[in-house]
């Protein structure tokens, strides 16, 4: 498993929360993605986490959950580049509020996808480190 570390953010009793899971296989995933529904459980983080300062943090992200809504993004942090899972079928004029952590984000409808696709390309990183090459992945550069 390439990942380290497993952060998942909700909500309790009104109070925003963090659990986090050193070295999660992809059963404790999988299970916090999909126990993600868009009010009480809004995002999770897995990510490799630095030996050294010189080394690269590599994060995915995955937000929403409401109404089949997730949006992915993979940041490899020293490269200032951010890679979003999109479904190049959809309009990338159109956006749609997804919650994401303990806020709530404005996000084309392009970068929104399914739980399979969240899933799919969490799962191909969480193993590897790489972007899951049957999916679509835009690339934004972030300063």
């Amino acid at each position: 498993m390439f990942v380290t570390i497993m952060k998942a953010y909700g909500f309790v009793n009104n109070r925003h929360t963090i659990v986090r899971l050193n070295k999660p296989d992809w059963e404790d995933i999988e299970v916090a993605i999909r126990r993600m529904e868009g009010k009480f459980y809004t995002s999770v983080n897995i990510s490799k986490s630095a030996e050294t300062e010189k080394d690269e943090i590599f994060t995915l992200t995955i937000g929403g959950g409401r109404k089949d809504q997730y949006a992915v993004s993979v940041n490899f942090e020293s490269k200032h580049i951010i890679h979003n899972l999109v479904d190049p079928m959809r309009s990338m004029l159109e956006v749609v509020e997804v919650p994401i952590g303990v806020e709530a984000f404005q996000v084309p409808l392009r970068e929104i996808v399914t739980l399979d696709m969240a899933l799919q390309g969490a799962r191909t990183f969480a193993e590897s480190g790489e972007l899951d090459s049957e999916l679509v992945w835009d690339k934004t550069l972030v300063m």
